[in-house]
This record gives C-alpha cells, sequence and structure tokens, in this order.
C-alpha cells in the first residue's frame, strides 16, 4: 500500500497583480505544515508538482522545512483549471446580470464572499461552455479540464508504481484535487458538481490523503489542516 499526499498550495495573492505567487500567509501556512510532518517523520520520497509558482514554491518550501531531498517531477497536468482566463471572460457578463451598479473589479477582488458567490456563476458559464468556444477563446473547455486531471491522476499512479515508493508528495491546486475525488467517488456526469462541492471547501496548504493497491486508488483523509487549527487566523481558502 502507498500513500499519495495531494498539497493544496498555500494562500496565493488575491486580488495583487500576480495571483501566483504565495502570500505572507501562504509561505507561513506550508512553513507550518513541512514542520508537522519533521516531527512526524513523514518524508515522501517522491514529489510532484505542476508547473505554477504557487505550486512549485509550495514544494519548495515543504522541502525545506522536512530536509527532503527527493526528485522532484513537473507535471503539468497538476495546474488548475483556467479560474483567472475565465474570470476575466465570463466575470463582465455576470456582473452585468447582477444589476449592482457598485460592482467593480476593487469591490470584487477586495470582498472574497462577495468574489466566491459570483465565480459561481463564472464556473457554470465555463462548465456549459461548448469546447469549441472555449478554443476561441483561448482557454480549456470544461471537458478539456477534466480530461487533463484524469491524466493527472493515471501519472501519478504510474510514477508510484514503478518506483514502488512508499509516500508520495504533489503540491497541486485545489479544482485538481476536487476533480480527483469527483472521479473516484462519482461518475463523469455527475463530475462538475462533485468537484467543486469538494474544491469549495479544500483550505490552503490542506493534506487530502489517497491510498494506492494494486493499481486502485481509495480515499482515506480529506482536506487536513490540522497544523493551522491553533490559530483561526492562518486559515484561508483562497
Amino acid at each position: 500500500m502507498q500513500r499519495i499526499f495531494l498539497v493544496r498550495h498555500g494562500q496565493a495573492s488575491f486580488g495583487d497583480e500576480n495571483y501566483d505567487q504565495l502570500s505572507a500567509l501562504g509561505k507561513q501556512q506550508v512553513a507550518l505544515l513541512g514542520q508537522q510532518w519533521a516531527r512526524h517523520a513523514i518524508n515522501p520520497e517522491l514529489s510532484l508538482v505542476g508547473t505554477l509558482q504557487r505550486q512549485q514554491e509550495t514544494m519548495q518550501i515543504l522541502h525545506q522545512e522536512t530536509g527532503n531531498a527527493s526528485s522532484i517531477k513537473t507535471l503539468p497536468e497538476l495546474n488548475e483549471f483556467p479560474a483567472e482566463a475565465i474570470t476575466k471572460h465570463f466575470m463582465p457578463g455576470v456582473v452585468a446580470q447582477s444589476s449592482n451598479p457598485n460592482l467593480s473589479r476593487e469591490t470584487i477582488f477586495a470582498d472574497q464572499t462577495l468574489f466566491q458567490s459570483l465565480f459561481t456563476h463564472v464556473v457554470k458559464a465555463w462548465i456549459s461552455m461548448p469546447c469549441a468556444d472555449a478554443d476561441k477563446a483561448g482557454f480549456e473547455s470544461w471537458v478539456q479540464y477534466l480530461s487533463r486531471a484524469e491524466i493527472g491522476i493515471n501519472k501519478i499512479k504510474q510514477f508510484a508504481c514503478e518506483a514502488g515508493h512508499e509516500k508520495v508528495l504533489v503540491s497541486t491546486s485545489a479544482g485538481f484535487i476536487g476533480a480527483t475525488l469527483a472521479l473516484l467517488l462519482a461518475d463523469k456526469q455527475q463530475a462538475a458538481e462533485q468537484m467543486f462541492k469538494f474544491a469549495w471547501n479544500i483550505k490552503n496548504s490542506s493534506v487530502t490523503e489517497l491510498h494506492l493497491n494494486q493499481d486502485q486508488i481509495f480515499l482515506h483523509g480529506f482536506n487536513d489542516y490540522s497544523h493551522l487549527k491553533h490559530s483561526p487566523d492562518l486559515i484561508s481558502y483562497r
């Protein structure tokens, strides 16, 4: 039996010009996870990470805090769904339909609760968007993203099985973790609904643990953020 730890990156720089970097809080969140792992001698023999800066920074901090010297493989399949692109594409229409004249980029990104409520409509529009229209707009369709996530899951299995490592660390994002659980626990017709039910609740730097046994993956633990529970101020979702 092999253990796969899906770690959501620490808090990114929400509302900043460069979202794709860890905030000061995000770095602290990941450091605390690494320190907890060091205390419990959790030191994965294989590390897999997406290409996003926030995912890469998360991996670097975990390796530093645990003294992990394992090789790191980069898999673009672990990247997030195109959240920034679909926000730019759909948010103006969502705002126009809201009939709220006070909405602006500044007010939306200053209020995470407001952003979440609007972004839910953005995601729904993206999921229903035909693949051809997404191609024209220059970003992945929902169907393409789910296919990419499935490829990512299979690559994780492949690397884990081939090397026979007992523990595998995966630094990724909430969308990929949500998609993984949706594909494991639901059929593809329900994947969109289930993915975002999981993803909206995944906290920054939390750990979802999978067990791999004879080429079968089983969910063992979801959204563990025990390294942050001593201070509610350290808990974030975005």
